[in-house]
């Protein structure tokens, strides 16, 4: 009885080694990391109501891309199309995330127009950057450049602040953009409006996976290998009962 629960061990054993060259035989990739996007998050207190609306749409790799035709909050901000995504090259492990709002109109405390605002984020092995391209943008009467720098800070008022290109850093080495980031602190109006919003990384080394020729030959390997054990395993219990 020992023999054969030996044996059957070393058959495991022996399977689950010739799996692992499996693993490692051609340079395939594995999911390496995270990437997200999403079109308008707005959390804020207008004459003592709660509006909390969003993220939406939102984009994950796997599940990307997505769009709806419009978003309506009356009293806040009305658009045209929102479009997000989020990919993942499957060979290099690259991400990438973009949201995009088309015809943005906000008239919250301070008027904000544009013909679209898209936020960008892209993580490789050289490193994760973000831009954000602001179409025929205008705040407060005053045009916008088209690619501010990172985390252009415009303070409207004392109690409203537009952070524009807001790029955060995040603990787990990712990196968000905000194409638009909107903070009231007014009596009647307080709270923060995130407009196309992406974020990926870090970026990770893919992990090699079977595929093709190398999957084929290593699946080969194993059932050879396994029919073999089994016909000793059968001869030595045979030999031990």
């Amino acid at each position: 009885m020992k023999t054969r629960t030996f044996r059957g061990r070393a058959l495991l054993t022996g399977v689950a080694s010739l799996l692992m060259l499996v693993v490692v035989a051609d340079p395939a990739a594995a999911a390496p990391g995270p990437a997200s996007s999403y079109g308008a998050l707005v959390n804020v207190t207008v004459a003592g109501i709660g509006v909390n609306v969003g993220p939406t749409p939102v984009s994950t790799v796997g599940s990307s891309p997505n769009n709806i035709a419009s978003l309506n909050i009356p009293g806040v901000l009305s658009t045209g199309v929102i479009t997000t995504s989020a990919t993942m090259d499957n060979t290099t492990g690259d991400l990438a995330s973009e949201a995009s709002i088309a015809g943005l109109n906000l008239g919250l405390a301070t008027t904000l127009t544009a013909d679209a605002i898209t936020a960008d984020c892209t993580a490789t092995s050289s490193g994760i950057t973000g831009t954000t391209t602001l179409v025929n943008a205008f705040l407060a009467g005053s045009q916008l450049a088209v690619n501010p720098s990172a985390n252009t800070v415009i303070n409207v008022t004392p109690l409203i602040t537009v952070t524009l290109n807001e790029q955060v850093n995040n603990p787990d080495g990712s990196l968000t953009v905000n194409a638009i980031h909107i903070h009231l602190t007014l009596p009647l109006s307080s709270g923060d409006i995130y407009l196309s919003s992406a974020s990926c990384g870090p970026w990770e080394a893919p992990v090699p996976m079977a595929s093709g020729p190398g999957l084929k030959l290593g699946l080969g390997m194993v059932g050879l290998y396994g029919v073999g054990l089994i016909g000793l395993w059968r001869r030595r219990a045979h030999l031990t009962v």
